[in-house]
């Protein structure tokens, strides 16, 4: 369940939306300017790659994820942009 009580297994989301040791498989990165996109998708953030938000810090800026092994740190605005679809947990 997300922060605004919506269960986003399953649906689209933005990463800003999932909570803290959720996994999400990316869909999409939308309205960055192309040199952000092209950083982003250098660094594995591509459509099906799935992710895990390791951790936020206060303020909600930055967030750092782990992607192919790799930790990553976004700022919110990246993030606001990488929409996601969280994989259901085993528990």
């Amino acid at each position: 369940m997300n922060k605004n009580g919506l269960f986003v297994d399953g649906i689209m989301t933005t990463l800003l939306d999932i909570t803290c040791g959720d996994q999400a498989r990316i869909v999409r990165l939308s309205q960055l300017v192309v040199d952000n996109r092209r950083l982003l998708l250098a660094m594995g953030l591509v459509p099906g790659v799935v992710l895990t938000l390791l951790r936020v810090a206060p303020f909600g800026d930055p967030l750092i994820v782990q992607v192919l092994g790799t930790q990553l740190i976004l700022c919110k605005k990246e993030a606001s942009n990488i929409w996601v679809e969280a994989i259901p947990s085993c528990t």
